[in-house]
């Protein structure tokens, strides 16, 4: 089943995509992050595991939990590293439980990746996935399950932080707003560079919080790449066809 019409062609941009659907990280974060200037610890921080609860719940708590689909759609602006100047496209990006599927489309290229709950398929020729599970909000919705992890950090300027590990060793540090307790952002690693997701504004469908404009950016040795999305469609809990994350070619 095609979202957008998409076809298959890989550009340097597209690597940047892949975070979209939230890549598992490759290599574990250390387990101590040095402070620097702009992050501080603070005497008064929440307990990591409340502090975790309070960002689930931010969303929705149970309700969000329960949640049985999301379909996110609307534009993103693409900018290579050191570019100025950006690309416009557009994305719809499908959650299904463990199942994912995103597909982007610009004037120069399309990008699809699946993850069917098992495996995961892009289409750039060559580039493996890994599990999207391991990374991000799925990670955030298992904080209380057992063998994983949920560590203090220190605070940086107005927002609580905390780290969790899976039992494999893969990490991802979250940001909570300490007025709020909204999840604003969160990093981890992959491929020894930095991957990170900043939510921008937000807004609630009947007792769902939905990130409606965002940020994702991947540090790489030649700069960032960086995206702006835009949410303008938002549906929950509808039914999906089970075609939209057939893994061609299976």
């Amino acid at each position: 089943m095609r979202l957008l019409n998409l076809t298959s062609k890989g550009t340097a941009v597209a690597f940047l995509l892949l975070n979209v659907s939230q890549i598992q990280a490759q290599q574990p974060i250390p387990a101590t992050p040095q402070a620097t200037e702009a992050v501080k610890t603070s005497v008064s921080a929440p307990i990591p595991k409340e502090l975790a609860r309070t960002a689930l719940n931010s969303f929705g708590g149970e309700k969000f939990l329960k949640m049985k689909s999301l379909v996110l759609s609307g534009s993103a602006d693409l900018y290579a590293p050191g570019s100025t100047q950006s690309m416009t496209a557009k994305f719809v990006w499908v959650q299904y439980g463990d199942k994912y599927r995103l597909e982007i489309q610009s004037p120069l290229f399309s990008f699809r990746q699946i993850t069917d709950g098992y495996r995961s398929y892009t289409s750039v020729p060559g580039m493996e996935i890994p599990s999207q599970n391991r990374y991000g909000i799925p990670v955030l919705r298992r904080y209380n399950d057992a063998g994983f992890l949920v560590t203090p950090l220190p605070d940086r300027k107005k927002m609580h932080a905390f780290r969790i590990t899976d039992p494999d060793g893969y990490a991802t540090d979250y940001f909570v707003d300490a007025e709020t307790g909204r999840l604003m952002s969160y990093e981890s690693t992959m491929m020894g560079h930095k991957l990170g997701v900043e939510h921008r504004t937000f807004k609630d469908f009947d007792g769902i919080l939905v990130p409606m404009a965002f940020t994702q950016r991947l540090a790489v040795p030649n700069g960032d790449f960086f995206a702006e999305f835009k949410v303008k469609d938002v549906k929950i809990n509808q039914e999906i066809q089970a075609d939209v994350f057939e893994i061609p070619g299976q």
